[in-house]
């Protein structure tokens, strides 16, 4: 009798211990954005589409011309189809002098031939086994000559990686 009683409280510890059904660890996009974000593109917009992140298409040449009208976005991607005349020298300083966020998408030579004068996308070396979905760059500049930087890990779908960097950019 003894045997049961220890066996019936065992087996009730247990069940009490579970939590019955797994959750789900996927979340919808829309849940986990906590606002609206505003992403200025350079080059062709991400064919990834929510509620929660608006594109707006600029120009290159902006940069140059003015780049505090940047600071109503929260983002700038500059997307793999202008990372060749995104790398020429007459970008670099414009890059450090962005005050917002500057993500280079599926680059596979991180954010070095964009903020290295001499250093172009061609001639960059590659990464070696690089999986990184994106690179975020901040340059603080000042006393410190401080660059900050972001690998968001490529892992699942274009919408998965995506959401990750939307995240990402959210808390910084």
């Amino acid at each position: 009798m003894k045997k049961y009683y220890v066996c019936y409280i065992l087996l009730l510890f247990l069940v009490a211990c579970s939590n019955g059904e797994a959750e789900s660890t996927e979340s919808n996009e829309d849940d986990t954005l906590q606002s609206k974000l505003n992403i200025a593109v350079v080059g062709s917009p991400p064919s990834v589409e929510t509620d929660k992140v608006t594109y707006t298409t600029i120009e290159l040449s902006k940069l140059i011309k003015d780049n505090a009208t940047l600071e109503e976005y929260d983002a700038l991607f500059i997307m793999p189809d202008v990372f060749k005349e995104a790398s020429q020298d007459k970008y670099t300083l414009s890059f450090k002098e962005v005050v917002i966020p500057t993500v280079f998408i599926n680059t596979k030579k991180r954010h070095l031939p964009f903020v290295t004068e001499g250093m172009s996308y061609e001639n960059a070396p590659k990464v070696i086994e690089t999986d990184h979905f994106a690179v975020i760059y901040m340059y603080s500049g000042g006393e410190e000559n401080r660059e900050d930087i972001w690998y968001v890990e490529k892992k699942g779908s274009e919408e998965k990686n995506y959401q990750k960097l939307y995240e990402r950019i959210e808390n910084l």
